[in-house]
């Protein structure tokens, strides 16, 4: 379990703000982790855990197996164990596959090794090979957001701008285990920094990056709308800088998750004004 500080600052005015700001300042230089909310009421102190993510189960690769088959076997999202495994399949990958002739690598049908697909280590498992299983729980927040959503079609959008990489790699995490555990389905898994937004694919690039600065939320938004999901998780600590809200209104439902950012939630206005115009949910924090 994680202890964290959440100041709650107000009054506002300047002597107000300023008093907090110190606070704060002082307690994040002594390396305690410190949220902010804004209040109407007095700087109050107040003490709140965020769950640690539950430890992963390894498991031995056998002849045969691919990712949606061992997804299926211990009732986990394929995305998540790709993301898990993301730099051991990589590297194995490299090792195994460098042995091969470069007309074998480039072939037009097969799966196992194959560089004509967009990064094939996805697809390309050796039986002894030990890689890890999610078994991530969703805190009860998250299931009850996903429950919630009308329609079985679900995509996810992620900010990667690095700015909380743990936190985002366990929301994700979280998730695509509630949506699993409700029996709704994945329909794509979208990061987006740097202004690219990346779709994970079987074959295609997985990874959190976590470089870059440039929030286009709404565009990462727009594409994983293209995809015709019932609604979109979006998990961001910003507030996103590409807004078109004449064009909002024709995503779909959007349950927006806001994450601190250095102890205050940045994404809280346009995130709450997402879901309102979406008729999504808003939620923020990890509880």
């Amino acid at each position: 379990m994680t202890t964290v500080i959440v100041f709650v600052c107000a009054g506002m005015g300047l002597l107000a703000g300023l008093q907090c700001d110190k606070t704060i300042k002082e307690l994040s230089h002594n390396g305690r982790p410190v949220a902010v909310l804004n209040t109407p009421s007095s700087v109050t102190p107040v003490i709140t855990t965020t769950p640690a993510p539950a430890p992963h189960k390894n498991y031995v690769v056998k002849r045969g197996d691919f990712l949606r088959k061992i997804a299926q076997e211990h009732g986990v999202a394929w995305e998540a164990i790709l993301m898990l495994n993301e730099t051991f399949l990589q590297t194995k990958y490299e090792e195994v596959c460098n042995r091969m002739s470069p007309r074998y690598r480039n072939r037009h049908g097969g799966l196992f090794c194959n560089d004509r697909y967009n990064r094939p280590y996805g697809n390309t498992l050796v039986p002894g090979w030990e890689i890890k299983i999610p078994t991530t729980q969703a805190p009860s927040q998250i299931e009850r957001a996903i429950q919630n959503i009308v329609g079985n079609k679900i995509a996810v959008v992620i900010d990667d701008t690095g700015s909380v990489e743990n936190d985002r790699i366990l929301m994700s995490e979280w998730y695509m285990a509630a949506i699993k555990t409700s029996r709704k389905q994945i329909v794509g898994v979208w990061l987006y920094a740097d202004g690219r937004v990346r779709h994970y694919a079987e074959t295609g690039e997985v990874v959190f990056l976590t470089t870059g600065g440039v929030e286009n939320t709404f565009g990462a938004l727009q594409e994983a709308a293209a995809e015709k999901p019932d609604s979109i998780v979006l998990v961001t600590d910003e507030p996103g800088d590409d807004w078109n809200w004449s064009e909002v209104k024709n995503l779909p439902p959007v349950t927006a998750h806001c994450l601190a950012e250095q102890g205050a939630y940045w994404c809280q206005t346009n995130l709450r004004k997402l879901a309102q115009e979406t008729k999504g949910q808003y939620m923020d924090g990890l509880q």
